[in-house]
């Protein structure tokens, strides 16, 4: 029976014994480099915010858009990545992601203006949205469903550890030469990520695509990028118009695009996923972790920064103590994913970090 998916005939089958073989932890570690670019470089600007403030004389408010565009762009580009990693590749998709990040990065470094480095992070949170569906993509395929959980804990780490070894690294740029090194150390990551993804990663074959869903991308990525505009605008109060408008235009488009998925062949995003309970909760329970995981990551900096006046290398190891614990967890839970209910590990994990 012919394969109905030519562009994974590449990678070797999983050798006998349930042990990933080398493809799979090549394409695991050239993911990993891609992750440590997107996840440290949406954290480690944390940290030089304030100088940033000083050097463009402008006001925090207007500097925090440096993170809000990165995190906008990012929220828009997502929702499109699955679709054209059928149509184009994975391994296209993620030569292109990192392609982007790496002109993105050197362009922030080189800015002018506080308007040239948003607009430029911009360009890399389209590139940083796509490097992470692909790469897992990349992962779970070279894996097979045996091992995925341990790969997949192993993809985990620069994404547990990003926000924590982030600010470390950014307040020690900082100190020691400029905030453009914040974005200019992304460049030999990126370079021998591309690299080793050509050398690596098995070459995309040409396939049939099922149609591309132009309307629903138009109602879910501007609706997303909205009501996330909307969160950040709302912390300076929920009453005035700039604030409701934009959130309510995020709703109508969610919605909508919610109303399409059910009534379309072939939706963006295939909600049917969502009957699978497992899935739903699985989800659910991982959105939850996200928004306070990396929501602290952003007021613990701002805190120790502002109110307690430390400084930017001391701020970021203040934040260390909080990785070693994920550091030690990951490569454990990773082997007793593949070998035990998943809920019996989320479940304590949850706890611990309620306590």
């Amino acid at each position: 029976m012919p394969d109905p998916h030519p562009s994974r005939r590449r990678w070797p089958a999983e050798p006998a014994g349930g042990r990933p073989d080398r493809a799979a932890w090549q394409a695991a570690g050239v993911a990993i480099l891609g992750s440590v670019m997107a996840i440290l470089d949406s954290t480690v600007v944390n940290v030089v915010l304030q100088k940033l403030t000083i050097d463009f004389h402008t006001s925090f408010a207007t500097v925090q858009w440096v993170v809000t565009g990165y995190l906008l762009a990012t929220a828009m580009v997502v929702p499109v990545t699955a679709w054209a990693g059928d149509r184009f590749g994975t391994t296209r998709l993620y030569l292109l992601a990192i392609t982007v990040f790496l002109v993105g990065s050197v362009l922030a470094g080189a800015a002018w203006s506080i308007g040239s480095l948003i607009a430029f992070r911009v360009l890399q949170g389209f590139g940083g949205g796509m490097l992470g569906p692909a790469g897992t993509t990349i992962v779970v395929r070279a894996a097979g469903p045996q091992q995925v959980g341990k790969m997949m804990s192993v993809l985990a780490v620069p994404v547990l550890l990003g926000p924590i070894s982030g600010p470390i690294l950014g307040g020690w740029l900082a100190d020691l030469a400029d905030w453009r090194w914040v974005f200019f150390i992304n460049v030999p990551v990126g370079v021998l990520a591309f690299v080793l993804a050509r050398m690596v990663l098995p070459k995309d074959e040409p396939q049939p695509a099922v149609p591309f869903d132009f309307l629903g991308m138009l109602l879910l990525s501007p609706g997303l990028a909205l009501l996330l505009f909307t969160a950040f605008l709302a912390t300076g109060g929920v009453g005035a118009s700039v604030v409701w408008l934009p959130g309510a235009l995020g709703v109508v488009g969610v919605v909508g695009f919610l109303v399409r998925a059910t009534r379309t062949r072939h939706p963006l995003i295939d909600l049917s996923l969502f009957r699978d309970r497992m899935f739903t909760v699985s989800v659910t329970t991982l959105s939850l972790f996200v928004f306070g995981f990396f929501g602290s990551s952003i007021l613990f900096p701002a805190y120790f920064l502002a109110v307690r006046g430390e400084s930017t290398l001391h701020t970021g190891l203040l934040l260390l103590p909080g990785g070693l614990g994920a550091l030690l967890s990951i490569p454990l839970c990773g082997q007793l994913a593949d070998r035990m209910n998943i809920g019996r590990i989320v479940l304590p994990g949850l706890l611990l970090i309620l306590a």
